[in-house]
């Protein structure tokens, strides 16, 4: 009867201990719910604090090639110089300032 008595006390206390482990893990989760529901209850109602500055660099186009499959297709985004650019859209808009009119144009406004 003794080892009996043994027996059941060894499992009444490794029940024990399962026991607490198991609830010290439910109060782990149980705090990394609640920080959890704090974050996401801040950034709904704050969200314009949380934006991130942007990391990617924009890339302002002011040439093209015609074929976008060509092999070389990255070297030649932006190969026109942007001298070009602008004396060719100063030219295009002269031309079409010469074609309208100076009544019709749009130049002025902006």
């Amino acid at each position: 009867m003794g080892k009996k008595r043994s027996i059941d006390g060894e499992a009444d206390s490794e029940l024990i201990e399962s026991i607490d482990s198991l609830r010290e893990q439910v109060e782990v989760l149980r705090n990394a719910v609640d920080e959890l529901r704090e974050e996401l209850q801040y950034l709904v109602r704050n969200p314009g604090e949380t934006r991130v500055a942007e990391t990617i660099e924009r890339l302002r186009v002011t040439s093209l090639p015609l074929d976008p499959a060509t092999d070389d297709f990255g070297q030649r985004v932006n190969a026109v110089p942007d001298e070009t650019v602008a004396e060719l859209r100063t030219t295009g808009e002269t031309a079409q300032e010469k074609r309208q009119g100076p009544a019709t144009s749009q130049r002025g406004l902006f």
